[in-house]
């Protein structure tokens, strides 16, 4: 990027080509690293998604604020990216910041009711939570789109033996 935040020949391209190996590999070291430098030294990128990689990115990396701040970014730009909400959501969730966690997850649903893996996740911070009848429904909403989850149908029973 110049001091003037315009991208130097060939930043898209090597954007495009790191996106391509991290959603082949999302755990690739040297494409995470590559890719957090590119983007973080643009002044403005304007592209959501990129703000939405680089969390994932940097989540992976255990930068927590840093990934927030990211996914809130992406957000920001594209108000109708249930999957930087969705893994904001995660994000939260993994540092027990529940309440916000389940409205992250709340709002991804909002814009693709579809999410299995929000939904499951939103069933998740119900039951820590206690609100154990709210995790049932959440749970057996998910499971209407994947019955066969193990995953989901155990947390479905931990909640229901809860709620006796």
């Amino acid at each position: 990027w110049t001091a003037e935040g315009t991208p130097q020949p060939g930043t898209w391209e090597i954007l495009q080509v790191l996106e391509a190996v991290l959603a082949v590999n999302p755990d690739h070291p040297l494409a995470l690293h590559l890719y957090i430098h590119a983007v973080e030294a643009s002044p403005e990128p304007g592209r959501a998604d990129a703000h939405h990689q680089l969390g994932l990115a940097l989540d992976k990396t255990g930068a927590g604020a840093e990934a927030e701040g990211a996914f809130r970014e992406a957000i920001r730009l594209d108000p109708r990216l249930a999957g930087a909400r969705f893994a904001l959501g995660n994000l939260l969730a993994r540092q027990r910041r529940f309440a916000e966690a389940m409205d992250a997850y709340h709002a991804a649903l909002a814009i693709d009711p579809a999410h299995f893996q929000a939904r499951a996740n939103l069933g998740n911070c119900l039951l820590v939570t206690g609100r154990f009848q709210e995790a049932i429904a959440a749970y057996e909403q998910a499971l209407q789109a994947r019955p066969d989850d193990a995953a989901v149908r155990r947390n479905l029973e931990i909640a229901r033996e809860s709620a006796r």
